[in-house]
Parts: C-alpha cells; structure tokens; sequence
C-alpha cells in the first residue's frame, strides 16, 4: 500500500499521522477530536455535526472542515464515503505537533475494529 498500513480494514494510517477512513452508506464515526485536526472528503458526502454547536456542515469531494474544539463530533456518511483526518496547520510549534499526532494515533487505535 505505498507508506500507507492497513488497519482494521477501513481504515490507514498514513506515513505522515493522517487516517484515512472508508465508510459505507450511513456510516457513522465518533470522535472527540482535538482543536486543528480537519476533516477533508476524498470521496462521497459527509455530514458533521459537533456537542454543544448548532451548526451542521456537509463535506463533498475536495471540501474540508477543522475542528476548533474537543466536543465530541459525528461524522455520518451520507452516501458510501472517503475521509481523510490531518492536522490543518504545520506552523505550529513541535511540542503541540507532538501531542497533536499522539492524540492522533489514539483516534486511529479507536477506530480500530468498528469497520
């Protein structure tokens, strides 16, 4: 898979942090996201929605959405679905980037075995 490992079968860890999620129609994935960590739609539609935010936001291929908050997030596949979780921003200073990718990797290890 060219830097990429397979886990769980839906889901990668990308060599960089990234996760990449493949989810059927009306997938559901739950998270508590950490504030920078964006969303991007590689393939299909996606609708997310956050606790305590009143705001929805529907993703289409190409489209991304960051998480300003650690307020647990749905993120619901509205057709089959491709996404892709990634830091937004790379200036920041190494200590958060560090703790960022850590947290990073307790998402991916969670969603592990939910395919």
């Amino acid at each position: 898979m060219g830097g990429r490992r397979r886990l769980g079968g839906a889901y990668e860890l990308g060599v960089s942090g990234e996760v990449s999620l493949e989810l059927p129609d009306n997938g559901l994935v739950t998270i508590r996201p950490v504030p920078l960590l964006s969303v991007r739609c590689t393939h299909g539609s996606l609708w997310i929605t956050q606790s305590r935010d009143s705001r929805d936001h529907v993703l289409v291929p190409g489209e991304a959405f960051r998480f300003e908050t650690t307020y647990l997030a749905y993120i619901l596949a509205l057709t089959q679905a491709r996404l892709v979780l990634l830091p937004d921003d790379s200036s920041l200073p190494l200590k958060v980037v560090d703790g960022f990718y850590r947290r990073l990797a307790r998402i991916a290890r969670s969603l592990v075995g939910r395919g």
